[in-house]
């Protein structure tokens, strides 16, 4: 097998990893969303918080909310910046016989990127937890507390800038809305 195939077949499988970790992360988001605003009766609820995972995240719900925003950020940062190796390989294994300009790749990753992750990272995620939002949630909690873990240090570090730009232009941290 050639480097180019070896580098497609990595990208395509990170870009894969991207778009189901970011599909879990928006299909927990409405999940808690419906939750949040009482259309799961009171019964499944009480279900819901026996799981100790899904009791945290619930019972958390400001650090719940900065997670999901922060990974949401980082999962569609970094798919399209996978892209990028992705359309490259893409146009060597079609043997394109011009060399293809930089600007063409950025430009095809973007429109993959905005086209694939809007639909298989966003939309069907959302239907699914619209659905059956407390299904949505027992799928999908153990990613967001997953990243939750891993992207601490960096949330924190970006909460503190933000405490400061936020000071600088007066508004109150509390004012933002969750």
């Amino acid at each position: 097998m050639s480097a180019v195939w070896s580098s497609f077949l990595i990208s395509s499988l990170a870009v894969a990893t991207m778009l189901v970790l970011h599909g879990f992360i928006v299909m927990c988001e409405i999940s808690l969303m419906k939750l949040r605003y009482g259309e799961v009766d009171d019964e499944e609820l009480e279900n819901l918080k026996g799981c100790r995972g899904i009791m945290r995240l619930i019972e958390n719900s400001d650090l719940s909310g900065r997670v999901l925003r922060f990974t949401k950020t980082l999962c569609t940062v970094a798919v399209g910046l996978l892209l990028i190796p992705w359309v490259n390989d893409c146009f060597i294994l079609l043997d394109v016989a011009v060399t293809v300009n930089r600007w063409v790749v950025v430009f095809v990753a973007f429109t993959c990127a905005v086209s694939v992750h809007f639909i298989f990272a966003e939309i069907l995620p959302r239907g699914l937890a619209m659905r059956d939002p407390s299904q949505g949630l027992r799928r999908s909690y153990r990613v967001l507390l997953f990243f939750q873990v891993i992207t601490y240090p960096q949330m924190q570090f970006c909460r503190y800038i933000k405490r400061g730009l936020y000071r600088m232009m007066g508004v109150e941290v509390e004012d933002e809305f969750n």
